[in-house]
């Protein structure tokens, strides 16, 4: 039901607020002494969400994203609406600066990618568990690409988003549909022998 909506939601451009967070945003900022609100590709932030605490107690509001904005796939009405409303955006695509400048965006700032080394650090294990891992969102290319593999007798443990349907598609291949957290992460690269990474073709 929630991939029909959100595929519905998603023709017509916008996100449906699963989790309510516009209401646990400004139940937070009317409970709360805060001076910076960080949003990570706030798709789903309503303008008025932003714009009801816009003033309020010199409040700056930053939008963070490591993905391509311009992308249809990585917008929403809501997010485009807000642009002109953040103080400050952030983006690790330098030629993202530019055309967000375009949509009224002000103070956009350009820094290039970075890693927490608290959660991502060598830790050692006793043996390898795994030979190939593979982090990431579905795309078909992807999966094509491991499923070259897989045929040919490699062994391969997916992990992400977007994989569901996709677990039958070779015994060689191990899904496990859903996010993984930083942690989690870590963890697996580090018993891992090998680790696969993609960039989407998008």
């Amino acid at each position: 039901f929630k991939k029909i909506i959100n595929k519905l939601f998603y023709i017509l451009n916008t996100h449906y607020d699963w989790t309510n967070v516009n209401k646990k945003l400004k139940s937070i900022l009317n409970s709360k002494e805060i001076d910076l609100v960080w949003i990570e590709k706030g798709l789903k932030i309503k303008p008025s969400s932003i714009m009801e605490f816009k003033n309020y107690k010199k409040l700056k509001f930053i939008s963070y994203s490591c993905d391509d904005m311009m992308i249809k796939q990585n917008q929403s009405k809501d997010y485009l609406n807000s642009i002109s409303l953040y103080d400050f955006h952030l983006t690790t695509k330098s030629y993202n600066v530019k055309e967000l400048e375009y949509l009224g965006a002000k103070n956009v700032l350009f820094f290039i990618n970075a890693y927490d080394n608290k959660d991502y650090r060598p830790r050692v294990f006793e043996n390898y568990k795994f030979d190939i891992s593979f982090l990431g969102g579905y795309e078909k290319d992807r999966l094509d690409q491991m499923l070259y593999l897989a045929k040919k007798g490699l062994k391969i443990n997916i992990y992400g988003p977007s994989w569901e349907g996709k677990e039958k598609t070779h015994p060689n291949l191990k899904i496990k549909s859903g996010w993984v957290q930083s942690k989690e992460a870590s963890r697996i690269f580090n018993i891992t022998k090998i680790n696969l990474h993609f960039l989407r073709k998008l």
